[in-house]
């Protein structure tokens, strides 16, 4: 499933570009059409699972989750949902959501990074003791 993954990938994409591009006067029809899309994209992480490692499909769905969420909370934040007495909260919650996302993604890559740096250790001791 790896090429057509990244084909899967690549169309869509495509069509967020064409999406943010056609409709830039349309705020409402860009989130809900990039809802939509980051929903399908769900839906074919966990039915395809196109990533060997079970923490890559982890990350991959919790990060579409994340973008998800991001956009509903940018439905509360827009001005066609009328008069919104929690406007501050929802915005303190995209920003909470940006930290939460790019956290996770941090901790990910280090821990993929001490797993290398700890084989590589290991290899360099064995080399050492042979």
């Amino acid at each position: 499933m790896g090429i057509n993954w990244k084909i899967i990938n690549n169309i869509r994409w495509f069509l967020t570009m064409a999406v943010l591009i056609s409709l830039r006067d349309n705020a409402p029809g860009q989130i809900y059409l990039l809802l939509a899309t980051s929903l399908l994209f769900q839906a074919l992480l966990l039915s395809y699972r196109p990533y060997q490692e079970t923490s890559t499909s982890v990350m991959a769905f919790f990060n579409e989750l994340c973008v998800s969420l991001y956009l509903y909370l940018m439905i509360c934040l827009t001005d066609f949902q009328g008069e919104n007495p929690f406007r501050d909260a929802l915005s303190y919650s995209v920003l909470g959501l940006v930290i939460l996302t790019v956290s996770a993604n941090l901790l990910k890559a280090m821990w993929f990074d001490a797993q290398i740096l700890k084989d590589w250790v290991r290899k360099k001791l064995r080399e050492r003791r042979a």
